[in-house]
């Protein structure tokens, strides 16, 4: 047998034991409250949400039909096709700059309202990591730097 079929079952082990965390043990970890000496000043503090509320105007149960090869099969009307509207991320405030050149500026301007998991700048042809997440916002641009659409994912 070769060396390395040998150590393969321990490699098993610790590459599943990292992933053996279920949600409730992540809440545990995250649930630790933060103790700050004046807390005052952390009350005044607030952080961003991770995620924007979608508008309460929206019916949630207003089905349209999913995009094809991708999930979900059927979605709210108004989402895209991940099932995120464009107020969750911002992409709703920054489709207003769609078609200028996305200086520093305005990249500043543009992250200043985006909440908690970020923005992304994308060129064309930049690899770009498909992980989904529903705060997101990611701006497409043109060879030129001009913002050419906007999307939460």
């Amino acid at each position: 047998m070769p060396r390395w079929m040998s150590i393969w079952p321990f490699i098993g082990v610790l590459a599943i034991g990292g992933m053996a965390c279920t949600p409730a043990d992540q809440n545990k970890r995250a649930a630790a409250p933060v103790e700050t000496p004046n807390m005052v000043e952390a009350a005044q503090t607030v952080p961003l949400p991770d995620v924007f509320p979608p508008l309460p105007s929206r019916n949630l149960n207003d089905m349209v039909a999913g995009c094809p090869h991708q999930n979900p099969t059927k979605r709210p009307r108004d989402s895209n096709c991940f099932g995120i509207f464009p107020e969750q991320c911002g992409a709703d405030k920054a489709k207003a700059f769609t078609g200028q050149s996305a200086t520093p500026a305005l990249r500043e301007r543009i992250s200043s309202f985006a909440p908690g998991d970020g923005v992304r700048f994308i060129m064309p042809g930049e690899a770009v990591i498909e992980n989904l997440l529903n705060g997101r916002l990611n701006v497409h641009m043109d060879q030129n730097e001009k913002i050419v659409s906007v999307d939460c994912y």
